[in-house]
Parts: C-alpha cells; structure tokens; sequence
C-alpha cells in the first residue's frame, strides 16, 4: 500500500472534520489540578503521600505498609465527561490512575471504578481495570464492549500489538497517560499510543465519579506523579468517525481498504484532537455501533460503480443522513451508478463521479462561493490545481 504523506495524512483530518456535521459545544480549557507544592485540594492517608520535587510522591516501606489499597483522592467532586493528563514515573509494583469512581463504604480512602492501570507487572501495564468493579475491562491492546457483570467483555478489535505498545512505555522513567472518557466509551493512552478502549453498554455504567491515584498493596513500593491537568468536556465534544471499508477486490498493495481505513483511523486517534475513530472491515456494517448511539461522521474507503458497497447499504446510510450525520468518500467510493446512488450522493455529498463524463483534468481551481449544504460548512474560498 502507497502511504499518503504526512501532509496529506493532517488534511484528511481537517476533511473529516469538515464533514462531521453535527453540533459542537466547546470544552474548557486544561487546567492543573495539582499546584505541584502542596496537595491541598487532594485527600489521602498522609503516612503514604506527600510532594517532593513538585511530584507527588506515593511510597510504602517495609516498616510502613498499607494492608488494603488506599488512594490519594482529588476533592474536586465527581467529574462526566473529559480528558485527564497525568505525568507519571512507577518504581516498581503496581499503581493506578481512578476515573468516574466512587468511594467504598466504611474504608477510609478507598475508592472503586475505572482504573487506567500502571504495572511493573507487564500484563497489566496500560490496561483499563475495574477497581472493586468489574475487573478487567481491556486488557492492553484491547477494545471492548463491557456488559451487565463481572467478566461480561467482548474484545471487538485489536487496537495494537501489546509487545509494540509496551515497548514504547519506559519502565523505569517518565511516562504520560492521556484518558478520554465520553459517554459510554473510554480511551487510555500512554505516551500518544492507545492502549486500551471500551465502551461500557451496561444500565448500570459509571457515568460520573471521582478522580484518584492508587497506591498498591503488597510489597514495599514507590511511585511518583506531575503534571495533571484536567479539561471537562460538554456532550458531543469528541467527534465519533466511522470507516467503512470495502471489500478486497486486487491483488496484495492494490485497492488496500481496510489496511487504508486502519492507518487513517489510528492517526486521527492518536492526533489528540477530539476524535474517536473505528474500522468496520470487508464492507460490513457494525451491529451494534460501539459508540455512544451513533458517529457523527461516515467515511467510505472502497470501489465504486456496480461493486459500491453504498448500494448494500443506502438505506441505513440515508438514516444516518437524516439524522445529521457527515458522510465523506474516499478513492473510488465517489464513483456510483448515476440511476442507483446518483440521487443520494448529491445529497450526501454534493456530487459523484460519472464515468464518461467525469474526467481528471489539470487547472488551476478557484472556489469564491458555496452552495448552502451541510458539507460546505465552515469552508472558505480556496484555489487547488
């Protein structure tokens, strides 16, 4: 497959979130939520916690053990929907970032929910975990679908080798975990790599809860945190993108959808822009979406004419349409049966490609104004050859 190059790669980004169409509230801005002299504004057990060298620090000793694990809770209540930044070196054992949890009844600084997992213990590094919750929610390199109990997880996708992703984590250094948590899906990534993903279908979610760090149980351990930032965001913040991707139908480095859809996918993931993207393969179409209820965007990477995967499904697609949602076509997906899609594509899109009239031509192109159409929003006048 011909990769695109990194400039093209940043104006497809910008393409599709041109074509994701539906409304935006701003988030706030990152703001620290550690002042990195003191912890004033967090709580824990202080024989555990304190800040040294604008870190804080978590250590137990062998003359200072913690039988249960405790955790050093921020008191600045319960938090929905966001992205947290936290900067973190571990020494050895087992720690852990809390999210959308909630404190345990009778124990002093214990906290259960969302864990983004940080383990000496390879097998658990960057995973996502259910402290006092539901165990293992995505193991690293998972993406997942989390049900009603304890175990109820369906792996949909690998996201990532987990031997590559851990290779990219230093052991003993310095480290950044970056969690987006939406609706009911959730992104950890550890140093701009997506480590673990889920979505949580359950009635019984977490939907809001508090934010903490843990310190383990068990041996003697150290571990050290900067850096935490903080930014909320408001409902439908981080645009949902969908890749439908075609059928194979050439040979090896030809026609290449999915491996073409999975790239683009991972960028845009992993660009920190507010963007979840999936990949639904072999001209398919993903039951039940994974997301929260439905993308905002569809982009179809795959043949066009008589073989168009559109044809398979323009019914769910214009339901989609109807309701606001961005479509966007990529390679031969712009080519359609004038009397099959011809119709649909002007709206959908605004045009398609007609064999024998179509053509590929070379001029300097200079656009001043726009149709009213939900795909030239926000655009302004340019000139392409």
């Amino acid at each position: 497959m011909k990769l695109l190059p990194l400039s093209d790669l940043r104006l497809f980004v910008i393409l599709v979130l041109v074509v994701t169409i539906a409304s935006a509230r701003a988030a706030t801005d990152f703001a620290p939520i550690f002042d990195g002299k003191s912890l004033e504004g967090w709580d824990g057990d202080p024989r555990f916690w304190r800040v040294e060298d604008g870190t804080i620090v978590g250590e137990t000793t062998a003359n200072n053990l913690t039988e249960r694990n405790t955790f050093l809770i921020w008191k600045g209540g319960e938090v929905a929907d966001f992205e947290l930044i936290v900067e973190f070196r571990l020494r050895n054992h087992n720690s852990g970032i809390q999210y959308r949890s909630f404190p345990i009844d009778g124990r002093p600084w214990a906290i259960g929910g969302y864990q983004a997992d940080i383990a000496e213990n390879p097998e658990w590094m960057g995973a996502a975990y259910g402290e006092a919750y539901k165990g293992a929610l995505a193991r690293r390199g998972e993406k997942t679908v989390v049900g009603e109990d304890k175990g109820d997880v369906e792996v949909v996708a690998q996201i990532g080798d987990p031997r590559e992703i851990l290779a990219a984590i230093d052991p003993k250094g310095w480290n950044r975990y970056h969690i987006i948590a939406r609706g009911n899906h959730c992104i950890q990534r550890i140093n701009g790599i997506v480590t673990a993903e889920f979505s949580e279908n359950a009635e019984n979610r977490l939907k809001r809860g508090l934010i903490a760090l843990q310190l383990h149980a068990g041996e003697p351990m150290k571990v050290h945190f900067r850096n935490i930032q903080l930014r909320t965001l408001e409902p439908k913040d981080t645009k949902e993108i969908l890749f439908l991707a075609g059928k194979k139908s050439h040979g090896y480095n030809a026609h290449e959808h999915n491996a073409g859809s999975l790239l683009l996918a991972r960028c845009l993931n992993e660009s920190g822009l507010d963007v979840i993207a999936q990949v639904v393969p072999e001209g398919a179409w993903p039951e039940p979406w994974v997301g929260d209820g439905k993308p905002d965007s569809i982009v179809m990477y795959c043949d066009g004419f008589t073989g168009h995967m559109a044809k398979e499904h323009q019914d769910k697609i214009q339901a989609l349409v109807n309701t606001g949602v961005g479509v966007a076509c990529l390679h031969f997906a712009v080519e359609v049966e004038p009397s099959e899609l011809g119709q649909q594509f002007l709206q959908w899109i605004g045009g398609y490609f007609e064999i024998g009239w179509s053509v590929n031509p070379h001029w300097n192109a200079s656009f001043e104004s726009f149709p009213e159409h939900p795909i030239t929003t926000g655009i302004r006048p340019f000139t392409i050859r």
